[in-house]
């Protein structure tokens, strides 16, 4: 009986030992996971605030650039009604004043070749006497104004997006 009982708490003691290193194992396993778990759980945390930190600086360079194109359309605008003002004095002004035209009788002189170039912009048409001068009728003037009012307003709306989009070249990023 000794020797069965022996051999029972022999076995007995190997299961406890058994039993002891596993349970060990588990709860220094489980240390290192919830420190792995710590330690992620700092570098989210640490994530996350520069990641705030970044999104409130970035946010505060949007609004300075927005408030920067908004001040220079504001400009922009200011100078397009000066432009218009302008334009509109200025057609207000023709409209009152006859059209002078000059009429070249030379067919060369609207052919565009050379013998064309070479008469069609010389001299005031005292040398040519195939020239006249006179008045547009009333019609015809007022097509010509409109013309040149359309004209201008369209080379004032032309240069004033042109040197928007070359302002906004110029903001700082």
């Amino acid at each position: 009986m000794t020797n069965v009982r022996t051999k029972l708490l022999g076995a007995a003691v190997v299961v406890l030992v058994a039993v002891g290193i596993f349970f060990y194992g588990f709860a220094s396993g489980r240390e290192s996971v919830l420190e792995k778990w710590a330690k992620l759980a700092a570098q989210v945390e640490m994530t996350n605030r520069l990641a705030e930190q970044r999104l409130v600086k970035l946010k505060a360079d949007r609004d300075r650039k927005e408030a920067e194109l908004h001040r220079l359309a504001e400009e922009r605008e200011k100078l397009d009604e000066q432009a218009k003002s302008e334009i509109s004095r200025l057609a207000a002004r023709l409209e009152q004043r006859p059209v002078r035209v000059r009429v070249v009788t030379d067919p060369r002189a609207c052919s565009g070749g050379p013998e064309g170039d070479a008469t069609a912009g010389t001299g005031s048409g005292e040398a040519n006497a195939g020239e006249a001068t006179g008045l547009l009728p009333e019609s015809n003037s007022g097509r010509l104004r409109e013309a040149l009012t359309e004209i201008e307003t369209l080379s004032a709306a032309y240069n004033s997006c042109r040197s928007y989009l070359l302002t906004l070249r110029e903001v700082p990023p």
